[in-house]
């Protein structure tokens, strides 16, 4: 069996010689991949690829001193990287990289669902006291709260 970065470079290969990524897709995993293992932050790569421009839908007209490319823009790239390709770029506070290992991948996950986990505990806390106060009812939030507990 192939180890993660393998089969990573595998998937990218595979879907690049397909050219099902957009230009800025391209030029966003280059950089992930020459830095392979290592942090890229969202503001390096904004300042890297400054030709990447800003999000259409939310920043048309938002323009940054000295770069151009707003780092929604750059979230935006690595979102559909991972959900359209299904490409497993990582992250944290000190920015994005691709995994070296599975257990960079498991470790990942496991904190993501923490995060998801206490997101949707806040969420339902909140709900119900607002419910209390305004008694409006949500079978999704009674449904959610039903999950977490």
């Amino acid at each position: 069996m192939k180890n993660i970065k393998e089969q990573v470079k595998g998937i990218i290969i595979f879907i690049d010689e397909d050219r099902r990524f957009t230009a800025a897709q391209t030029s966003v995993l280059r950089l992930l991949w020459v830095k392979w293992g290592r942090h890229y932050s969202q503001r390096e790569i904004a300042q890297t690829e400054a030709w990447l421009g800003c999000h259409p839908e939310h920043e048309a007209d938002i323009r940054h001193g000295r770069f151009d490319t707003t780092t929604r823009m750059v979230r935006q790239i690595i979102r559909d990287l991972r959900v359209v390709h299904n490409i497993p770029i990582l992250s944290d506070r000190k920015g994005y990289w691709l995994p070296e290992t599975k257990g960079e991948c498991d470790k990942y996950m496991a904190d993501m669902e923490g995060r998801a986990k206490a997101q949707a505990a806040a969420a339902v806390e909140t709900f119900n006291a607002m419910s209390a106060a305004t008694g409006f009812t949500s079978e999704f939030m009674k449904k959610l709260q039903l999950t977490i507990s």
